[in-house]
């Protein structure tokens, strides 16, 4: 037996005039999508009724210009800022006690 099912959740006319102002301006499905307050899956389903009209775009993917690599140089600024960050104790040999070395304590 199949649950009943739930009412569409249609976007009042403030959530459709700015839905399309994202939308044309640029915003992700994301964006968007928070920026009027409902989820994803309202959205998603508001775009084949309430937001038809919106122009259509590629299948997702990152639409970013790939960053390039890092160089040797930013590499190794980063990683001294991270060892920057670590405490004195990461730089000291670990404490031998007895039972480390294999004696009888006493």
């Amino acid at each position: 037996m199949t649950p009943p099912a739930q009412p569409r959740k249609l976007l009042t006319p403030e959530q459709l005039a700015r839905a399309r102002e994202l939308w044309l301006a640029g915003g992700s499905r994301d964006e968007v999508a928070r920026g009027i307050g409902v989820t994803i899956d309202t959205l998603r389903a508001r775009m084949a009724d309430q937001l038809a009209d919106l122009p259509r775009r590629g299948r997702g993917g990152n639409r970013r210009a790939p960053t390039p690599d890092p160089t040797p140089a930013e590499i190794r600024l980063a990683c001294a800022e991270l060892r920057r960050q670590w405490p004195i104790e990461r730089y000291l040999p670990p404490a031998l006690d007895a039972e480390k070395l294999g004696r009888a304590a006493g």
